[in-house]
């Protein structure tokens, strides 16, 4: 048994030790790994909802990572939406989940706002493109939001971001979920250190390395029904909760196609491919993106697949991704944008020329409403 007056010394040379090890390995890291997310308070707040479980509470000036983010007086990020929609404007509204909402990066560079830009650019009139993607929804969400909300903003074009995570169950039972600061209650280690410490800790290169060598040995040994599923995903097997989230987006898909039909709306699906798939060029999307194809062909929702445009923004060197979070980044928000624009363009153009309105003369309509001797109309 040590002695008293030589167990403090040796507990603090040992204490000074692990602590200039740590100030090492972290030193070493920042020379090869970039740095961790900052996460600065406050990020995006929720509330309960009776029917969709949550939504994002209104009127936030927030962050998301380090990046600002405003949500409206809808509960969507961007500008206020005006309603009713304003005479000669041609309104397109995205739904999503973080990936269309944009997790880590700025307003003005979120897919949806890209997209505009785009398509102002290329002269057709006065589109709007509304943002109406919010975090960990699942398609079965993205449903009810249309019909709930979406709808009523009197949308020309619909289009659905689709992401790997969004093949889930529909719970049985809507319950609360959001407590009063308008977050999920954290469990464990993460409830007793708060959210200022938990974004402290999230700076350290070790302590993330540390954490993300614990997720995938836990996904590899001891997989959750989320990861098996992710897994089985990767490698077109099938996995029991895989196929029952595929019913349920089958279901989900069917009744926002039927909504849309009856209203006269095109819908359009996007969808996002897995990092994996991008990095892999052998990584399996025969159960993804082919499986989700099968589903669009058979309700007539014509899909487009960003994978090829990944891959080959990746072959070119661009990160497309934020480092420790594997949201798309900037960039990719900027190739997907790209993408989009190429693929709904004709559809924006053919409404417009069918109610007779453009943003110059000559390059989309032949006669503006006043040639015509019309009023312009709404969309």
């Amino acid at each position: 048994m040590l002695r008293p007056d030589r167990f403090w010394p040796r507990l603090l040379v040992a204490t000074l030790a692990t602590l200039l090890g740590f100030l090492l390995a972290e030193g070493l890291l920042g020379l090869i790994l970039p740095p961790p997310v900052v996460w600065r308070p406050a990020q995006e707040r929720y509330r309960n909802h009776p029917t969709r479980l949550f939504d994002l509470r209104p009127n936030q000036q927030v962050f998301t990572h380090d990046k600002p983010a405003r949500i409206n007086g809808l509960g969507f990020r961007g500008a206020e939406v005006e309603t009713p929609k304003p005479e000669g404007r041609f309104r397109i509204v995205v739904v999503g989940d973080s990936v269309t909402f944009g997790n880590g990066v700025g307003d003005d560079e979120t897919y949806p706002a890209q997209l505009a830009r785009l398509l102002n650019g290329a002269g057709l009139a006065k589109v709007e493109v509304i943002n109406a993607g919010i975090p960990a929804y699942d398609t079965w969400q993205q449903g009810l939001l249309l019909e709930e909300v979406v709808l009523s903003l009197e949308p020309d074009l619909v289009v659905l971001g689709f992401y790997e995570n969004d093949i889930t169950q529909r719970p049985k039972a809507i319950h609360p979920v959001v407590n009063e600061e308008g977050e999920s209650p954290r469990a464990g280690l993460g409830a007793w250190l708060g959210e200022r410490w938990i974004f402290l800790l999230k700076k350290s290169r070790v302590l993330m390395l540390a954490w993300e060598a614990y997720q995938r040995a836990r996904a590899h040994w001891l997989p959750s029904p989320a990861a098996a599923g992710r897994k089985a995903l990767l490698q077109g097997d099938q996995h029991p909760a895989l196929e029952a989230g595929w019913e349920e987006v089958d279901r989900s898909l069917r009744h926002m196609s039927g909504l849309l039909k009856r209203a006269g709306i095109p819908f359009r699906i996007v969808v996002f491919p897995m990092p994996e798939q991008v990095w892999n060029a052998d990584a399996s999307s025969s159960t993804y993106q082919g499986r989700l194809q099968g589903i669009a062909k058979e309700i007539e929702v014509p899909t487009l697949d960003l994978l090829p445009a990944f891959r080959k923004a990746a072959a070119d060197g661009q990160t497309l991704y934020v480092f420790w979070d594997w949201h798309p980044n900037d960039e990719g928000h900027r190739v997907a944008a790209q993408a989009i624009e190429a693929f709904v363009r004709s559809v924006v153009a053919q409404r417009m020329l069918k109610h007779s309105i453009a943003h110059s003369p000559g390059r989309i309509a032949t006669t503006s409403p006043s040639q015509a001797g019309a009023e312009p109309a709404r969309f």
